[in-house]
Parts: C-alpha cells; structure tokens; sequence
C-alpha cells in the first residue's frame, strides 16, 4: 500500500487506473471491504506509536483547528471592473447537502448540479493520510464555458492540496476531469472548499460556486481491532482528561445484521469493533482507529499516528459516544463531532 507508513505516492495511484473511469478497483472501499490496513494487538509497534504518550504535544496550542476565511477574488478576473455573479440558489444549496451526505458513505456521485449550467461529478480514494479526488465538470449549457477556473480554499494549514492546471473553456456538452490530492496534515473541522468561477454566453454572465469538499478525518482512519483487556488497559491510561462525549437520538438499529445498523455505519468510517460487548448485559461497542497524517513528530521524521478509542452504546431510541485520544481533548471532541455523531446521524434533544 506504499510506503512504510501506509501511504502512496500519486504516481503509484496512476499506475493503478487503467484509464476506463469505471473500474470499481481504483474506487474508494473502506479497510474492511479491502481486507487491508486494519490494526490489531499482534501490530504492537503501530499500536504503540498510535497511544504513545508522545502525541500528547497534539494539542490546540500545535496547530489551529480552522483556517481564516479565504479572501474572495474579484469577480471580474483582475481588471479592476466589477461583474455581477450568479451563485448557488437555496434549492441547488439543498441538493447539494443531500449530494455531500451521499458522499461520505459513497465512492462517486454528483456534488453539485445546475440545470442548464454545470454538472460537477466526484469520485475520491484514500490510502494513509493521503486522499485523491477526481473532479469531473461536464458544460449543460449550450454555449461554451469560458474562464473557467477552479481553486481550493480554506484547506492550509490543516489540509495540503494539489490542484493542477486545467483548460479555462469546456465546449457545451463537453466534460473536463481535474485531479485534486489532498494531504492529512492535522485533525481538522471545516473541510476545505472548492472555488469555482467561469463565464457562459455572449453576454459572459459570470458565475461563483463555493463548493465544500466532502470529506471528514474518517478517510483517513485505519481501524483498530482490540480485544476487552487489551482496549480497557489502553482505554484506562488515556484517563478522562482526554475524553469527549456527544449524545442524542438515533434511528439506527444495535442489530449487526440489520442494513441500517450502528455496526454498519462505523465499520463505514473505518473504526474497528471489539467482538465484546461494552457491558455485560451485552449493550454498546467498543470502537477504535487510528488516524493517518503527514504531520512530522517533534525532532524526528516519523508522521504522527493518532490513536482514537470509542465507547458506542444504545439504549432505545438514545444513543451516547464517548471518545477518548492521547494526542488532547481537543483532538477527541473534533473525532466525536465530526466522524462519529455525525456518521450516526445522532440529533439532539431541545
């Protein structure tokens, strides 16, 4: 899977795409589906490396957990005359949340989609703490896009992105495929944000799209599979200063075999599930993965492995998880919020 720490460079992603753009192959699975990257009690050293007390440095004073507000660029391309811009309306906006929700738990679709305007199609893969999206922008107008550009806001420091060159037309009907590859540097809130502005017609009504891009830190994760007494002693020596919790309720089922089970969904996001109980009555899971990024270990040139153990457990119609990392508190609230509550679809109560 590439190097010693799990990752791949983009050229050895080339070599896996035999260019047809439907070979499930080079599409997304989660480690379970692959059979690979899952972490267990007889991988001692990367177990070690993922609760050492070494991340405790991780912290809110290391790295800040979200970027300023990107400036907007002149709508008119730089000659100092200001255009009036159509964006996103209310309806595309809704349609787009829907879009991303599918994407987190899918390996392609529609990200955002304007009748008449433009499709924007995505497909992304992982490996480690590197991930790679395809944008695919196909012209539904009948006149040619012209300007076209596309930039990557709100991602520095936390994310590292690439986002090479592209024509700046698309004839009307054409499609143009742009590879975005994104870097894990730290844990993150916000994800970051494509740009997009181009120009239809004769008139050359100008168009902006701020488009997030859907991913959370669950790409980048590996899962951990831990029997009881190896989880409670690891569990045990995080202690509660670095731990988190989100409750609310829940429509998912405790039923493994149930299609829209809470099983499901966090094997979805590649965290690993004990094979005991979290009690005795035989409720709640006892979760736990590791999260790949490219940020260097003080003093060393090892990436930091951030270890993430969860307690899940439902009672009815309420659901309650509790998350505890070594690298800080902080780090284990982003995990709950962002990865698990939200994977779970967890509401809360008013």
């Amino acid at each position: 899977v590439g190097g010693a720490d799990g990752e791949a460079s983009e050229a050895d992603w080339a070599s896996d795409d035999d260019g047809t753009g439907d070979d499930e192959d080079d599409l997304m699975y989660s480690a379970y589906d692959m059979g690979m990257d899952v972490i267990d009690v007889d991988d001692a050293a990367t177990l070690e490396k993922a609760f050492s007390p070494d991340t405790a440095f991780f912290g809110p004073d290391d790295f800040p957990l979200s970027s300023p507000d990107d400036d907007d660029a002149d709508a008119d391309g730089g000659d100092g005359e200001q255009k009036e811009f159509l964006t996103l309306e209310d309806a595309h906006k809704d349609q787009m949340r829907s879009f991303i929700k599918h994407l987190q738990t899918s390996i392609q679709g529609s990200l955002v989609k304007v009748e008449g305007v433009l499709d924007l199609y995505y497909r992304h893969e992982y490996r480690g703490s590197q991930g790679r999206i395809t944008l695919m922008y196909r012209n539904l107008s009948s006149e040619p896009i012209t300007a076209f550009e596309a930039t990557l806001g709100k991602a520095a420091p936390r994310v590292r992105g690439h986002l090479p060159k592209h024509a700046d037309v698309i004839a009307p009907g054409a499609t143009q495929t742009q590879m975005l590859v994104l870097e894990l540097m730290t844990p993150f809130e916000e994800p970051p944000e494509l740009l997009l502005s181009f120009q239809i017609g004769a008139d050359n009504q100008a168009y902006r799209y701020k488009v997030p891009v859907p991913i959370t830190m669950a790409n980048f994760l590996s899962p951990i599979v831990l029997a009881q007494p190896h989880y409670s002693t690891r569990w045990d020596a995080i202690g509660s200063g670095n731990e988190a919790t989100e409750s609310g309720s829940v429509k998912l089922s405790m039923d493994p075999a149930a299609f829209n089970s809470v099983q499901a969904k966090l094997r979805g996001i590649k965290f690993g599930l004990g094979a005991e109980a979290l009690d005795e009555g035989g409720a709640g899971l006892l979760c736990a993965a590791a999260l790949h990024t490219k940020f260097r270990v003080k003093g060393t040139k090892d990436r930091v492995l951030l270890g993430f153990m969860a307690k899940v457990k439902v009672t009815g119609t309420q659901v309650s998880v509790v998350v505890r990392s070594p690298a800080s508190k902080q780090c284990a609230t982003l995990m709950a919020k962002a990865s698990l509550a939200s994977s779970l679809e967890t509401r809360k109560q008013v």
